[in-house]
């Protein structure tokens, strides 16, 4: 294998200089294996083979021309199956002083994980919320978990449910409303009307009650008839697809529609009205559906991104996405983050809403989401930049505990988190854990109040 000092002989129209030095504009000593500079920011120090900022081919589509039409859709939505074919797309000029050595070059101390267990990916890769891999769902074993897990805590879940939707109503922000997901299109109508019967169902008296449940019964029929037969969907001639496929350029219509049906159906599963919580429960199945409808749009958005550079529904909707990447990043992370805790919200409480009534529940799957206390509530996009890079944003899975156990202690995991945590991990664990953080306990980190 050739040194480097021979690459560079036998090369010399290559660029010298490192990398790091080339981004930041410093003058590079050119020292090997590092240069000086790099070792005193301990940054990662790499020559260049070729010059930094060569253009480079843009990745094509699937090959496509000898498949059917419906092979060609299966090759598009079955992104689970395409982690391999997917190119990163690290194109973006994040500067390398930001990451920790750390984070691009990861170790494992002493732990074996399995297969199944996603570690958040590194930051050098700035889209690293959209990558394939990331948008599988784990299945694991609910019944076995059930015996250890109190009902205390399936109610208090229920309670921070409540909570968030008056801090939603109050703020308009909470832990799976994001206030940016619709600063720049302005808020869906449907959202409008679920805001509004919301905000009334929050104020509701004795006197009044009756109207409010009608208000909340007639806005959600309104809703399921107006979408009963509305269809929005991506075209797909420009991959030699004819037709359509179901919608990856509408993700936030689909998400609104998903999260106004939701507050819905939990006003009136947890009222305690039983006429409005048989109606309800008829509606749980058209509920499930939009979600898992939103999540197939979702993937082939983000597979979209990745494999052609745009399109789907993760196009910037300002006129960011060229000349402020980092403003694009965060508005791309706010809608992926949004889609996969709207996913969890409307998953786990159907299973928490069955495992009340029935004493068990059906098993709600597994999904990475982003842990890291303080990303979520990040006003700009500077902030969240900085965030994420200075610390891993544990972008993983709530389960197996351990994996979330060893990597950071409760008072490093937001709202979000825990309260999931707290409905997936036995009280044996939860305390276990909460040694890390001797000082608090889960009701003041789940309110925030530390």
């Amino acid at each position: 294998m050739e040194t480097r000092q021979e690459v560079q002989a036998r090369s010399g129209h290559l660029r010298k200089a490192c990398h790091s030095c080339i981004r930041a504009k410093r003058r590079c000593d050119k020292s090997l294996p590092s240069c000086r500079r790099c070792v005193d920011k301990e940054v990662p120090c790499e020559y260049p083979s070729t010059r930094p900022y060569a253009r480079r081919k843009p990745p094509q589509p699937p090959n496509l021309a000898s498949e059917s039409p419906a092979e060609k859709v299966a090759d598009l939505v079955s992104l689970e199956e395409t982690s391999d074919a997917v190119p990163s797309t690290s194109q973006l000029s994040w500067d390398d002083e930001c990451i920790p050595q750390s984070w691009l070059h990861p170790a494992v101390h002493g732990q074996d994980h399995d297969s199944d267990a996603i570690t958040p990916l590194p930051l050098a890769d700035s889209d690293w919320f959209l990558k394939s891999d990331s948008w599988s769902v784990h299945e694991y074993d609910l019944a076995g978990l059930q015996p250890r897990i109190s009902v205390s805590h399936w109610k208090r879940y229920v309670e921070c449910l409540r909570r968030w939707l008056s801090q939603w109503v109050a703020d308009s922000h909470c832990p799976f409303i994001h206030r940016h997901l619709y600063a720049e299109t302005g808020l869906p109508s449907c959202l409008q009307d679920a805001y509004s019967t919301l905000a009334a169902y929050i104020g509701k008296t004795d006197n009044n009650e009756e109207v409010v449940m009608q208000i909340v019964e007639d806005k959600a029929n309104a809703l399921l008839r107006q979408h009963e037969t509305s269809a929005c969907s991506l075209s797909t001639e420009s991959w030699g697809i004819p037709g359509s496929v179901s919608a990856a350029c509408s993700i936030r219509e689909r998400l609104a529609r998903v999260q106004a049906l939701f507050i819905y159906q939990f006003i009136r599963l947890f009222d305690g009205d039983i006429r409005h919580r048989a109606q309800a429960e008829q509606h749980n199945v058209t509920l499930q559906q939009w979600r898992m409808q939103l999540w197939e749009a979702t993937k082939l958005a983000a597979y979209l991104r990745q494999t052609v550079g745009g399109g789907g529904g993760f196009s910037s909707t300002g006129s960011y996405d060229a000349c402020e990447p980092t403003t694009w990043i965060w508005e791309a992370w706010v809608l992926a983050e949004s889609v996969r805790r709207t996913w969890i919200v409307v998953n786990y409480t159907h299973s928490v809403y069955e495992t009340l009534r029935d004493g068990q529940g059906s098993c709600p799957g597994s999904i990475t989401y982003t842990l890291r206390r303080g990303l979520w509530d990040a006003m700009t996009p500077a902030e969240w930049c900085r965030l994420a890079h200075s610390q891993d944003p544990l972008f993983m899975r709530s389960d197996p505990p351990d994996v979330l156990f060893a990597k950071a202690s409760p008072r490093e995991v937001n709202e979000f988190g825990l309260s999931i945590v707290s409905i997936m991990w036995d009280s044996r664990r939860i305390d276990s854990w909460f040694t890390k953080a001797p000082d608090t306990n889960l009701e003041e980190l789940l309110r925030n109040k530390f």
